[in-house]
């Protein structure tokens, strides 16, 4: 990885940037130097992560006016909208397994970029705030380590050997009791779930307004193996999607299904990893829920997954 320390660089990573996006913004921020950029304000973890670690990133910069511009966790480059990438001068970064660069990409298959970012810069000294952004990082695209591997947890325990940062203290930071609007929206995306079953394999659906990874959450502690939870603001959407760790350990890939929905799709764009995921962009949720159903029973057909057992 080629980044001149003290060069016009710039950082930049997907729309409602997630704490994995900008640990590794951080990360390279720290020991290059340059800009933070991003095409919109964070997501509302990442936004927590910032503030503690007083980021102040540049919404939307034109990249075109940097010497080197380094992309980080977006395996879409629809998802840098609305800024536009140069010809030359762009280094990608990405652990994604579906990805739809036309454009080299430094690929790695790990649980969180921030890991990649950690191991290309190997730090001889770790300070207090560069630990807690890696094990944000790792934690927030883990799900609190329930889809960790080895190479997680030892980056995680190299990290916070070195640095004295414990998971607690970073859970505190980007998580917060839950408002009453967010418990109100956990109860109505219950009361208007709808649900079939595939293969021994149960879907959920359901609409809110807002705290859509929330109720997916939610659905999957109810029961079921895999949730798509919808909003829809005037054209404006979003799919928030979750499924269980035996399933994905059976071979499902959200990211799979993401890459055919927004081939279907013009205007949505996505990402996500096997277990979990964000589409957005404008259309009709409801018809984006009824595509996403029909390709996750072509998907678990395909793969050949049933569950032999209740």
């Amino acid at each position: 990885m080629n980044i001149r320390e003290g060069g016009n660089n710039l950082f930049i990573s997907h729309q409602n940037a997630d704490p994995d996006a900008i640990a590794s913004l951080y990360m390279l921020w720290v020991r290059y130097g340059g800009t933070i950029g991003l095409p919109n304000p964070p997501d509302s973890m990442g936004r927590r992560l910032m503030e503690h670690l007083d980021m102040e990133p540049v919404i939307a910069p034109d990249p075109g006016d940097y010497e080197l511009v380094v992309v980080v966790d977006t395996p879409d480059p629809r998802q840098l909208e609305p800024m536009v990438l140069p010809d030359e001068g762009v280094i990608v970064i990405d652990h994604h397994r579906v990805a739809l660069w036309e454009r080299e990409v430094i690929y790695e298959d790990r649980r969180s970029c921030a890991e990649i970012i950690y191991d290309m810069i190997k730090p001889e000294d770790l300070s207090s705030r560069e630990a807690t952004a890696m094990v944000a990082g790792m934690l927030s695209d883990t799900s609190n380590f329930r889809r960790a591997d080895h190479l997680t947890f030892k980056t995680l325990w190299e990290v916070m050997s070195r640095s004295g940062v414990t998971v607690t203290q970073v859970r505190n930071i980007l998580q917060r009791p839950r408002t009453y609007s967010e418990k109100i929206c956990r109860l109505k995306g219950a009361s208007r779930s709808t649900h079939e079953r595939v293969n021994g394999y149960l879907i959920a659906c359901s609409h809110v307004s807002s705290f859509e990874s929330s109720v997916c959450n939610m659905l999957l502690l109810a029961g079921a193996d895999i949730a798509f939870v919808a909003s829809q603001r005037n054209d404006d959407i979003l799919v928030s999607a979750r499924v269980t760790s035996e399933l994905v350990e059976e071979g499902f890939d959200l990211g799979l299904l993401f890459h055919r929905i927004s081939s279907a799709f013009h205007g949505i764009t996505g990402g996500g990893h096997p277990g979990a995921g964000v589409l957005r962009g404008k259309g009709d949720a409801d018809d984006v829920l009824v595509s996403m159903l029909e390709e996750t029973r072509a998907l678990i057909q395909k793969e050949g997954l049933e569950r032999l057992r209740d």
